[in-house]
């Protein structure tokens, strides 16, 4: 197969060059990611449904703690992996690795989302299916010795196609991984996630049937509901705020009074499993509970949806930050189904007055809502609802409570459910930014170490014999102990007082120092020292180390330099 692979990779880049070779690979990854998708949906649907019937049995609340226990035993101690869905780590890849990523990853999220949700982890499929398809693009770009960045957009390429499959929706997987995953909308990027999510959709349609995921019976919205939809769009924001605290929150506790990763996830499935004593709806995917919920058939008052609501954010909340591997897709649907429709049965006390649509339209927008609000991905949100559901009769509705959720999780939260703690790192910089570029370059590579240097304290005349035989405007003074910088001198601002021969026995160089430059750190980031350049409108700065103790300069003009050598670098890697 390799072979074969091979021969026709090469006739294609010999004929059509890296561009075909490009949508070649693209053409596989769909196939590819179609048949995994298909294979993890089937088997965790067969194993759900017989697992679950052992759940409410005595000790069977055990269940979802014994899955998500195999599920961080085999990442952890079978393939060496981090727990969790994974696709921060491919954000990671694509932004400090040029998108490696093992070989082991095309299946390693799969088979521990399988005992994790199978079990009832309540978890979607969604997000270790997205890394499934990543690794399989990397992979297959390694493998045809495609650039850094053709093994990006391939990573982009199944990103859409695991998309696409998992929920039979081609727009939904293209604009998730151009507008979350790459963040990059041009041709070289939308024609290969475009070819596989097109694959993926033919083929798992092929293998599971052209249907929609969930049937409705809502009304269309007409103008007057918009404004209760604005309103609804603030509600789901705060929702996604909480949804992605909450995991924050859950991640620090179990770390806290759970050292070992196994035992951890086993108390948090455990306690998905007591939960679902409870409120049994509250257990796994939930798919066919927010089917019922946007269709009419939860026929439940508020109080009965509003625990629903409630049980699912902490059954998701336990299984996720304890360790379970799935995504945050199928909480998301169901938690924004779920307040759409508590939202649209508030306001139906008024309808005889105002006449707002029904409240399952309601759970249906929640459900683009809080999605939109959790990935800060409005598209992403809006296109997800209306493939799933059938929903083009409520675009305007849909467009409006994404936008609205998106600015209003972003005023609350710096980055989504996936990059925030990237951001608040300092990983996430996309190819080609100026922060990638600058953390490209190390600090070191521009120390300029030929500055001179004078104790504090030096008379003047003792000075000026430096002067005169350095051929630098700027000098260090250092204390005389242990060689912290105190400050430095600037030629041009004491030139007249240095051509004072009467001073040269009674004045200092601490006298003349500038003490208003603050030095840098040598661990310090580029991205910083830029910043610092800008605040000080200094063309120099001092580096010291971290007992302060002065090491060398870095000017304005050696970073320039740098920056253009290591764009230069990697417009070629490129």
């Amino acid at each position: 197969m390799k072979r074969l692979l091979s021969s026709i990779a090469e006739k294609i880049l010999h004929k059509y060059g890296d561009k075909g070779l490009l949508f070649f690979t693209s053409l596989i990854i769909g196939v590819l990611c179609a048949m995994l998708a298909v294979i993890l949906k089937q088997s965790v649907h067969h194993a759900y449904h017989y697992l679950s019937e052992y759940i409410s049995l005595p000790m069977g609340f055990l269940i979802p703690g014994v899955g998500a226990a195999i599920s961080v035993f085999f990442l952890r101690k079978i393939v060496k992996d981090n727990m969790g869905h994974g696709i921060p780590d491919v954000l990671l890849s694509i932004v400090k690795k040029g998108g490696v990523l093992r070989g082991w990853d095309t299946f390693s999220r799969m088979i521990s989302s399988f005992f994790t949700v199978s079990a009832g982890g309540s978890a979607g499929l969604e997000g270790p299916i997205v890394f499934t398809g990543s690794a399989a693009g990397s992979n297959l770009a390694t493998f045809f010795n495609l650039t850094d960045k053709h093994r990006i957009i391939l990573i982009g390429a199944g990103t859409a196609a695991g998309i696409s499959a998992i929920f039979n929706a081609p727009l939904t997987g293209m604009v998730f991984a151009l507008e979350v995953m790459l963040s990059e909308w041009t041709s070289i990027t939308i024609i290969p996630t475009a070819i596989a999510s097109i694959t993926a959709t033919e083929i798992s349609r092929i293998m599971m049937g052209n249907s929609i995921a969930f049937t409705t019976n809502f009304t269309t919205m007409g103008t007057i509901d918009l404004f209760p939809v604005a309103i609804l769009g603030v509600f789901t924001g705060f929702l996604s705020v909480l949804f992605i605290r909450g995991l924050e929150f859950g991640e620090h506790k179990f770390e806290k009074y759970f050292k070992n990763p196994i035992l951890r996830s086993f108390i948090g499935g455990s306690f998905v499993g007591l939960l679902f004593l409870i409120v049994p709806k509250s257990l796994g995917e939930g798919h066919d509970v927010v089917s019922s919920l946007i269709s009419g058939f939860e026929e439940k008052g508020i109080f009965v949806v509003f625990l629903l609501l409630l049980f699912k954010y902490l059954t998701s909340i336990s299984t996720l930050s304890s360790g379970g591997s799935g995504g945050i897709f199928a909480p998301g649907l169901f938690i924004g189904a779920a307040s759409g429709l508590l939202f649209g049965r508030i306001i139906s006390r008024f309808s005889e007055y105002l006449h707002f649509s029904q409240p399952e339209s309601y759970a249906l927008v929640g459900m683009a809502g809080l999605i939109a609000g959790i990935l800060q991905a409005p598209l992403t949100g809006m296109f997800l609802v209306l493939e799933i559901t059938d929903g083009y009769s409520i675009v305007l509705p849909l467009i409006l409570v994404s936008i609205i959720s998106m600015i209003t999780s972003s005023i609350f939260e710096q980055g989504s459910i996936y990059t925030r703690n990237l951001i608040s790192k300092g990983d996430l910089e996309r190819t080609g930014s100026d922060g990638r570029i600058l953390s490209e370059i190390e600090i070191t590579e521009m120390l300029e170490l030929d500055c001179p240097v004078v104790k504090e304290n030096t008379l003047l005349r003792e000075f000026i014999d430096v002067v005169k035989t350095s051929k630098r405007n700027q000098f260090i003074v250092v204390d005389r102990k242990n060689n912290k910088y105190v400050g430095i001198i600037l030629i041009h601002e004491v030139r007249s007082i240095i051509f004072e021969t009467e001073l040269y026995d009674f004045l200092t160089v601490t006298e003349l120092i500038k003490t208003d430059i603050e030095p840098v750190k040598l661990g310090d980031s580029l991205k910083s020292i830029v910043q610092d350049f800008d605040s000080s409108s200094s063309f120099t700065l001092p580096v010291v180390d971290e007992n302060g103790g002065y090491i060398g300069l870095i000017s304005k003009a050696t970073l320039f330099t740098k920056y253009r050598q290591e764009l230069l670098v990697q417009s070629i890697r490129e």
